[in-house]
């Protein structure tokens, strides 16, 4: 037989409604943003909001924590004054006031001792406390409305603890710019030493790629005084007669940089074109060489005998041919 309650509800029915009436968590979160929100300018109005969502929902800590916070704010200011000390002269006997009926006031819940605030404590106001229940009442009806909410798994977000709420995350401190001295410039690179080719003895054979020379004798090098036809100098003829040999398999024509004349002040000088097909011209082949340097020299090794023409200042000396322009050693000639 079903136990009733004195208004003739059984408890089954009292439980059903209540789990009714109780406040979906996701409502509960609103309600407590709402009260964090209007606590710094109305910790009253946050404080009645609090115990009302705690009768709504007594098992949430976040609501006792919400009241805790509250409460201490709003008794800081109402520290008690220090009596005044007694007057030296003689008072008339003090007057005894009618009985004043007080009502005690309500201890705090959780197992923490009630603190009595005195008579003059100041009360939310009839109309906050009127339209903060008419916000409840109405989110509540539109959650019981709309039926059954859905199973919504609460956020990391929803999860914050009430000191989150009302401590805002500290912001970063603007630390002060340090000076930084000035870096010393860097020292100007070394400059590289003047380039001075190394002499070698004549008749000595260098190597440059797929080429061999040299110079085989010391007579294979004089000025020519004659005029050349076609080639007129700007100083004085130079000429060396060359023993080359090509590595290659097939013919061909000597490259018109493998040789080159520096002087003692260290300028270059090319083989004049053409000059070495004129030299030939005039004075015979195999008397002054056997090939010009326009010519294809044969492959296989062959020596072959190549005479080059240097137009130089005649008041140059000092000079040096080099195999492949700017080689460490070179064969000193000098006519």
């Amino acid at each position: 037989m079903t136990a009733e309650t004195a208004d003739g509800s059984s408890p089954r029915g009292q439980s059903e409604q209540a789990k009714q009436a109780e406040p979906h968590p996701i409502v509960l979160e609103r309600l407590l943003r709402r009260c964090a929100k209007i606590a710094p300018t109305n910790p009253q109005g946050a404080l009645a909001l609090a115990h009302l969502l705690h009768r709504s929902y007594p098992n949430d800590v976040r609501v006792q924590q919400v009241i805790t916070v509250l409460e201490a704010r709003l008794a800081a200011p109402l520290r008690p004054v220090q009596a005044a000390a007694p007057p030296a002269h003689p008072t008339p006997p003090p007057y005894t006031p009618p009985p004043i009926r007080t009502i005690p006031p309500t201890p705090k819940r959780h197992g923490m001792a009630g603190i009595a605030l005195g008579a003059r404590r100041r009360q939310p106001s009839f109309w906050q406390l009127l339209v903060i229940g008419s916000v409840i009442v109405a989110l509540l009806g539109v959650a019981i409305t709309n039926g059954a909410l859905p199973n919504l798994s609460l956020s990391s977000d929803s999860r914050r603890t009430v000191s989150d709420l009302f401590n805002p995350a500290p912001t970063a401190l603007l630390l002060p710019t340090l000076s930084v001295p000035p870096v010393p410039p860097a020292p100007p690179p070394t400059p590289a030493p003047p380039y001075q080719p190394t002499p070698m003895p004549i008749g000595k054979v260098q190597t440059y790629g797929l080429w061999q020379g040299t110079v085989t004798l010391p007579e294979h090098v004089a000025w020519l005084d004659e005029p050349l036809a076609d080639v007129p100098p700007q100083g004085r003829l130079l000429v060396a007669i060359m023993t080359i040999s090509n590595l290659t398999g097939e013919a061909r024509p000597i490259p018109p940089d493998l040789f080159v004349l520096v002087d003692a002040q260290l300028n270059f000088y090319r083989p004049l074109a053409g000059a070495s097909t004129r030299l030939l011209e005039q004075y015979g082949r195999g008397t002054v060489g056997d090939l010009a340097l326009e010519e294809a020299i044969p492959g296989g090794g062959t020596l072959v005998s190549v005479p080059l023409v240097f137009d130089v200042p005649a008041e140059q000396g000092g000079f040096v041919l080099v195999m492949g322009e700017f080689a460490d050693t070179g064969w000193q000639v000098q006519p």
